[in-house]
């Protein structure tokens, strides 16, 4: 077995982070599969949402702090990590993060790319990089618009990690279920998104995307042939 799993259940894909005993922790050989399995969901034409989650006790702690330790961890390494963070977050179905445990740097940072984060009330969430003397990857990049800004900065800055209550108040993450609910609850999240037109779900997820660097105009321009894919098909 991999470390990062695809399981297909009809139109709906697990990505299962599977290297329980690290806690799901990445290293070198664990990005590069991730980056391939994201690749393989981005181009399966059969798949209509994506549901993120990990084996084990934890959803991720990041990366591993003993390759980190040893010295053997290039800014290369890093670089590829932003670069696997966004193709996450360009995937053209709807990405839910089922989270529970331990989900700390990287995991939280994997966490910021979904559209929906669903977390477990047993969850400890947060960003330790300045810990370990290292950046927080695509976290000031993201994380401003989903907390924003002054909470970003005392996430990033101070690494705190929070527990499920917080993490719902100032809105890292969406939901709070039972732990032995996230599942079934995740489950049920990608049903819903099964029931709406999959080339409207694609077109208004591009359109969040791309929202904050079009004007007004360009915003327009984008929508009437966005709406116009929607019309056509009709589905």
């Amino acid at each position: 077995m991999g470390e990062v799993l695809l399981e297909r259940d009809g139109p709906i894909v697990w990505m299962r982070m599977n290297r329980p005993e690290a806690h799901n922790a990445f290293n070198r050989d664990m990005m590069a599969l991730m980056a391939e399995q994201v690749r393989q969901v981005a181009e399966d034409r059969h798949a209509r949402v994506a549901i993120l989650c990990g084996n084990g006790p934890s959803f991720c702690t990041g990366l591993d702090v003993k390759e980190l330790a040893r010295g053997e961890l290039e800014v290369a390494f890093f670089v590829s990590w932003n670069r696997m963070m966004r193709s996450l977050r360009d995937l053209p179905m709807p990405l839910i993060a089922a989270v529970q445990g331990h989900c700390l740097g990287g995991g939280t940072m994997l966490t910021l790319e979904a559209d929906y984060r669903l977390a477990s009330d047993d969850v400890h969430i947060g960003l330790g990089a300045l810990r370990l003397g290292i950046l927080p990857g695509t976290a000031p990049e993201v994380l401003p618009a989903i907390v924003g800004a002054a909470t970003a900065r005392r996430l990033c800055l101070f690494a705190e990690y929070l527990d499920a209550d917080e993490a719902l108040r100032i809105g890292l993450v969406d939901r709070v279920v039972p732990r032995e609910s996230l599942d079934a609850a995740a489950r049920g999240l990608a049903e819903r998104v099964l029931g709406f037109s999959a080339t409207a779900l694609r077109e208004c997820k591009s359109l969040l995307a791309r929202s904050g660097m079009l004007d007004a105009d360009g915003y327009d321009r984008a929508f009437r042939e966005a709406q116009q894919r929607c019309l056509d098909t009709r589905e």
